[in-house]
């Protein structure tokens, strides 16, 4: 009983102090390599040293056995945390990035559940029963097979860890031995605590201090993350920074002896770093002893020196950095040399190009002197040249005003010849009481109108080559509906037209059959005053098509219609007017009567035209009277 308060007592200490040590491992350096691993490590000490110390503690069996479970929970969080910190510590713990460390909490996620269903079979304990020792009573377990697979998992965590650690430490560089020493205390505390437990050469066999060893670990971790700025500067971090340098890097101490250095700086003194450490460097770069005294006492200083002899002779730039202690002392010296030799060669290369420009200078001046006369005399020239080509260019634009007004009065005075020839079919048809040759002069009038109505679209437009077809449609198909109407609309018009551009060439035979086609609609489609719809639709096609649809809803066309030899004069002309279009016709007669007609569009021919001043719009057609 002499040594259970002890015990009892050093277990609660040990889990006050890895409690501490867990909050300062979590809060020193979060994004520390390692840091949250060592966190977990203390963490788990905390509840294996506190869990053992009420279970010592407690007189009740049934309390021990619930203390001795929860300090399970320590005892398997123990060994994964101390090899994720071992692992991510020395560099090799890449697979537990992520989330590859959850593969870790799969075994005791199992040995605690076969603790807690204990009372149901002997695969981790059996055999439960009460003794006394030394005056204290405890429990007693014997084990069972998962206890030892349990058991070996966990030493095999320990050792890897430990092989880990102890790998580093033979690897490490003088500069960092403090940190080694402090590691292989952390590392060998553990297993001297569990090998006097296993072979029971501690005074006290019953006694496990294996959580007391683990505490012992996280208070050298400790004080090396303070005193060595362990999370922040590890071996494999030196390895990844220093190492791979090109510049040459020299550590030297208080003293002004080389403590380290990287490959880079092994070249250039062509030493290795066993038998560089230690030398001075004076020793080291034996044509620049005066080095050692301008170091003394220095913390800062940059200047250039000068490495080997002929060929091999190279130039440094060299910065020298004060290395201070945790008390602020100076404690070294940090030398980085960087080659600037192609720097300085580079500098040479240029001051004689630099000579060289300025010969070169006073030859340029001339050079441009004489040049500048002749440029002078060709700026003057290319003036002349430029006002005699801006007189050219008024007058070519005097010239294309005069043209362009001529082609609107051309298109004026067709126009308005086209309207006294509609006039004049107008007035004859009053005088004529036969229906056949009375419908001929109308339907004659309506194409004469036709092609008046194209006439005026290119005189009120500033392109004078070009007509706007679809704007062109809807201006025919109204004035078409207003002349058959008699005051009543029974068939109504729907135009849907792209803006296409045509050329009048192709216009005017469009206008033609567009004419043809929905007057013979609304003579012969809606008989009896039936009601309907006539629709127009124009539309681009690809390569260069368009595409123009005439149809409506009425009887159709009949059966025995002949486009070429039958009597229907209107249905011949479009169809001659369509091959004159180089274009193709399809007619439906299924539900009224639908034509479609695709014909190429030739390439814009605008000719070029000029701003001009707004000029009054062309009187409109006057309206059709319907006489019959």
């Amino acid at each position: 009983m002499g040594y259970v308060v002890p015990y009892v007592t050093a277990l609660i200490l040990s889990a006050l102090v890895s409690l501490c040590l867990a909050v300062i491992a979590a809060s020193s350096n979060r994004a520390a390599p390692g840091s949250h691993w060592a966190t977990a490590l203390m963490v788990g000490i905390c509840v294996w040293s506190a869990s053992s110390a009420m279970e010592w503690a407690s007189r009740e069996p049934a309390t021990q056995l619930v203390w001795a479970k929860l300090a399970y929970i320590g005892i398997v969080t123990v060994p994964a945390a101390w090899f994720g910190f071992a692992l991510i510590y020395t560099g090799h713990g890449g697979f537990l990035r992520g989330v590859g460390w959850a593969w870790l909490i799969v075994e005791p996620v199992v040995v605690l559940a076969l603790i807690w269903t204990g009372d149901h079979h002997s695969i981790f304990w059996s055999n439960l029963r009460i003794v006394e020792r030394s005056g204290h009573t405890m429990l007693h377990f014997s084990h069972g097979p998962a206890f030892f697979a349990h058991a070996l998992y966990s030493y095999a965590l320990l050792a890897v860890g430990t092989v880990a650690i102890l790998r580093a430490v033979a690897g490490t560089p003088h500069l960092y031995r403090g940190q080694a020493a402090a590691l292989l205390v952390g590392v060998l505390a553990p297993w001297l605590a569990n090998i006097l437990y296993i072979t029971r050469l501690s005074p006290w066999p019953e006694v496990d201090t294996t959580p007391l060893a683990f505490a012992v670990t996280g208070v050298v971790l400790t004080w090396a993350m303070v005193r060595f700025s362990l999370w922040r500067l590890s071996p494999v971090a030196r390895a990844a920074v220093v190492e791979g340098m090109r510049d040459c890097v020299f550590v030297f101490d208080e003293r002004g002896r080389l403590v380290d250095l990287n490959p880079a700086a092994q070249r250039i003194v062509g030493r290795s770093a066993s038998s560089a450490i230690g030398q001075t460097i004076a020793e080291l770069l034996p044509g620049h002893a005066e080095l050692v005294t301008q170091l003394s006492g220095l913390t800062e200083a940059q200047w250039e020196i000068a490495l080997g002899e002929g060929e091999a002779r190279g130039w440094y730039d060299m910065r020298v950095s004060a290395l201070r202690n945790g008390s602020g002392r100076l404690g070294g010296h940090l030398i980085v040399l960087r080659n600037i030799t192609e720097m300085k060669r580079t500098e040479e290369q240029l001051l004689a190009s630099e000579a060289a420009l300025r010969q070169h200078k006073s030859q340029l001046e001339d050079l441009v002197a004489e040049r500048t006369a002749e440029l002078r005399q060709a700026n003057e020239r290319l003036q002349a040249e430029v006002a005699e080509r801006r007189q050219i260019e008024l007058q070519l634009r005097d010239s294309l005003r005069e043209k362009e007004i001529l082609l609107q009065e051309v298109h004026h005075r067709v126009k308005n010849n086209l309207q006294v020839v509609s006039s004049l079919l107008n007035l004859q048809a009053g005088a004529i009481s036969d229906p056949g040759a009375l419908e001929v002069l109308q339907d004659s009038q309506r194409r004469v109108r036709s092609m008046a109505l194209i006439h005026e679209k290119l005189y009120r437009s500033r392109n004078l080559a070009e007509i706007d077809f679809g704007d062109y449609i809807r201006d025919l198909v109204a004035a078409l509906l207003r002349a058959q109407s008699n005051g009543e609309a029974t068939v109504n018009g729907r135009v849907e037209a792209a803006p296409v551009l045509l050329p009048l060439g192709v216009a005017m035979p469009c206008g033609l059959i567009l004419n043809e086609l929905v007057s013979n609609a609304l003579k012969h489609a809606f008989p009896d005053g039936r009601r309907g719809e006539v629709y127009v639709r124009l539309s681009n096609v690809e390569d260069g098509q368009a595409r123009l649809i005439v149809a409506d809803n009425g009887i159709g066309l009949p059966d025995d219609v002949d486009w070429h030899n039958g009597g229907s004069l209107g249905l011949e002309l479009v169809s001659t007017l369509v091959d004159q279009l180089e274009g193709s016709l399809t007619v439906q007669s299924s539900g009224g009567t639908r034509f479609e007609i695709t014909f190429p569009v030739p390439a814009s021919e605008q000719l070029p035209h000029l701003e001009q001043e707004a000029r009054p719009d062309a009187p409109p057609l006057p309206a059709a009277t319907d006489r019959s």
